[in-house]
């Protein structure tokens, strides 16, 4: 009798639950191929602006369209991130396409001309020779692993330096040159003109990298890219232009 008493007063699931529990199913699968609120972006890419003032710019931006950005200083510092917490989405330079394939570029950020892409600029001292890049010492940002980096400059110069010294930013490749640490430094146009006016050293240009891209928005292989690209598509020119971009893009790799 017990038994059947339990039976008999065991909760029933009406109508009403299961609409609830069907909404319930449908929102949790809708949320998993859409953009999630406070999704991660991680963000690296060479400039001579910090942390903080990319950071003000954009991360309000960002935020309206549910990604949460955070900017890594140092290449080191966003490259064991990534490893650690393999996120859906980073904001970084083109040459990361060299040597990861786990992600593609679905976001292209325009440079302040509204062009797509530069070309870095080799620079010594005024008052010397002028060196071959591939018998010199190469100062650059480091933007790739130690182990990859002579892949990423070869890539760039269509040259292998005698040796490359690696800093993690912009303004410590003028003292390279001033102490004999490397021959030659590698520095985008953009960059050299923010900081020129910080240095008295007098440098000349001996040459110039291959085209690449500005920064990109990349998506891990495999994740929903639309929403996303549909989303920063309505950022701010003000928040870019504070960054040194004009615009953004929207590219097919990425995109499902």
């Amino acid at each position: 009798m017990k038994c059947l008493l339990n039976d008999k007063n065991k909760s029933k699931i009406g109508p009403d639950r299961l609409s609830v529990m069907a909404l319930t199913a449908y929102l949790s699968l809708a949320l998993s191929t859409d953009l999630r609120a406070g999704e991660s972006l991680l963000a690296y890419w060479t400039t001579a602006q910090s942390v903080q003032e990319r950071e003000s710019a954009l991360k309000s931006e960002f935020d309206k369209v549910g990604l949460d950005l955070t900017v890594f200083a140092k290449f080191k510092e966003f490259n064991d991130e990534i490893k650690s917490k393999s996120p859906s989405f980073v904001i970084a330079p083109a040459e990361f396409e060299f040597v990861n394939n786990e992600y593609v570029p679905i976001v292209g950020f325009d440079g302040p001309a509204g062009k797509p892409n530069f070309k870095y600029q080799f620079y010594t001292l005024a008052d010397g020779g002028v060196p071959d890049v591939a018998n010199s010492k190469l100062g650059v940002v480091e933007q790739a692993d130690r182990a990859e980096i002579k892949e990423v400059i070869g890539k760039l110069s269509k040259k292998i330096p005698k040796s490359i010294k690696t800093v993690s930013k912009s303004e410590d490749l003028f003292p390279l040159l001033v102490f004999k640490s490397a021959d030659v430094i590698m520095l985008s146009p953009q960059d050299f003109e923010s900081l020129k006016e910080k240095f008295t050293t007098a440098v000349k240009v001996i040459g110039e990298s291959e085209m690449i891209d500005y920064p990109k928005i990349y998506v891990k292989k495999g994740q929903d890219a639309k929403t996303v690209t549909e989303a920063i598509a309505k950022l701010s020119s003000d928040g870019l232009k504070k960054v040194g971009f004009s615009s953004t893009r929207a590219l097919l790799g990425g995109a499902k």
